[in-house]
């Protein structure tokens, strides 16, 4: 799973939680950067396992309100993190950073009424 694509999860799964807060967290999370760093510490719980950590950053003028989240939102990252012999989610960190590289943008495309657009050029 990529780092855009557990983010996507995450978002799904704050919407459809029942989460007094949710449009806030969501909104928070839209914004955030998310990467992994594989660690060489081992689990300890399966053999040859290791830790993984995430690490969700985001503007400093947001961080205090991820914060305020910070238990939710950890508890929802082990929850959704894909089991696996060879990595286990150990730590999430919450961090100030630059604002996230990608939009939320609809690459949805639309075929509607082409073939008359393309033979009136």
């Amino acid at each position: 799973m990529t780092d855009q694509e557990y983010k996507e999860l995450l978002i799904k799964m704050v919407s459809i939680s029942d989460h007094h807060e949710k449009e806030e967290v969501i909104s928070l999370l839209k914004i955030c950067n998310f990467t992994f760093k594989k660690t060489g510490e081992f689990s300890g719980k399966v053999w040859n396992q290791r830790k993984k950590e995430i690490c969700l950053s985001i503007i400093p003028d947001k961080f205090v309100q991820l914060k305020s989240h910070s238990v939710y939102i950890e508890g929802l990252c082990h929850e959704i993190y894909p089991v696996s012999d060879e990595y286990m989610l150990s730590k999430v960190n919450l961090k100030p950073g630059p604002l996230a590289d990608y939009e939320n943008v609809s690459q949805e495309v639309q075929f509607e009424n082409i073939q008359k657009k393309l033979l009136m050029k």
